[in-house]
């Protein structure tokens, strides 16, 4: 429903339209139709009844094996964990990678409890799913995003148990879409997109151009040099006289440092209090560029991009460069 209730809210219209009846496949299917609508693009739904009769050997195989499919599945897992790579899904023992459908709805199934349900009436979860579309569909190629590649790497001892193909697998370009509004202030301030990944500050400290806030660092800079010199020499004398004053005098020696950054620190905020305007401009720029300091492709959907679609899809494609694997940043 929140799925549904997003789509309803959007600023085009068709989306709205799309979800506002049938189901969310049917929903989905037609959002994607219509944004893809000058690209060759062919839609299955899954669910087709007939497809899972066509898959009935693939399930049967699955049962028959399953034992020997999730005890391939936990080496798995141990030789990427010791890879540190990342492991997808973590499997219950006792869970096959199956759910059964009644009433319209998923239900876990369990890896003894199948004996008596049809094809029609079995669903893979994520982490069977690939084999199974690719039982359905024997593909030479898939090309996916990270999480969808490491699906590929828990999975590739399935592949030969269940003697299926495994397709050769390539990353999908990784974009970042850029709005004019937020180019134009980029080029303002001299600064690449990929600098706003940095912190909020640091990127603040660097455009400052507050005279008084130079002098007052090069200053702490000095006292600083002044002060481990100076200090380096008191605490050999102290020690001299008393060696169980090295405690005290390390104590002293942090308060003295936190106070000079206590210092430093009150003195950008205040030049950054004397440049809001910069400030509001930055934290919008990393909203689009860097949103919740996460990669835009990771937290906004393209609807985000709404009064630009579907137009913008062809503005992607066209800028895409399919031939490099490096992050991509792309002007609307």
């Amino acid at each position: 429903m929140i799925l549904v209730r997003a789509f309803q809210e959007t600023q085009r219209p068709e989306a709205r339209e799309f979800y506002s009846n049938g189901t969310l496949t049917s929903g989905f299917a037609r959002t994607l139709l219509w944004l893809l609508k000058d690209f060759p693009i062919l839609m299955i739904d899954p669910s087709d009844p007939e497809l899972k009769r066509i898959a009935a050997p693939f399930f049967k195989k699955f049962f028959d094996r399953s034992k020997k499919l999730l005890s391939l599945l936990k080496e798995q897992n141990v030789r990427l964990k010791e890879r540190k790579y990342p492991v997808q899904v973590q499997m219950e023992e006792d869970r096959a990678p199956l759910f059964k459908i009644e009433n319209n709805e998923r239900i876990p199934l369990n890896i003894e409890n199948h004996s008596s349900l049809e094809a029609e009436k079995l669903s893979p979860s994520a982490l069977l799913r690939p084999v199974f579309q690719d039982y359905l569909f024997p593909t030479i190629a898939y090309i996916g995003g990270p999480a969808e590649i490491a699906y590929f790497a828990q999975l590739h001892p399935w592949y030969k148990e269940m003697e299926v193909d495994q397709p050769g697998l390539h990353s999908r370009a990784s974009v970042t879409l850029i709005p004019p509004v937020t180019r134009k202030f980029l080029e303002s301030v001299h600064l690449k997109p990929e600098e706003l990944y940095l912190q909020e500050d640091t990127l603040i400290d660097a455009l400052l151009d507050h005279e008084g806030m130079k002098q007052t660092r090069q200053e702490i800079r000095n006292l600083e040099n002044t002060l481990k010199t100076s200090w380096k020499r008191i605490q050999e004398k102290a020690l001299e006289i008393d060696p169980t004053l090295e405690k005290n005098l390390q104590t002293a020696e942090r308060k003295m440092e936190y106070q000079l950054q206590k210092m430093e620190r009150k003195a950008f905020l205040a030049a950054k209090r004397k440049n809001i305007l910069l400030a509001e401009q930055i934290r919008k720029a990393k909203n689009v560029i860097y949103p919740d300091e996460k990669p835009q492709e990771r937290y906004l959907n393209i609807f985000s991009f709404a009064s630009r679609l579907p137009e913008m899809i062809h503005q992607i494609y066209e800028q895409i460069e399919w031939d490099t694997k490096a992050h991509q940043y792309i002007d609307l």
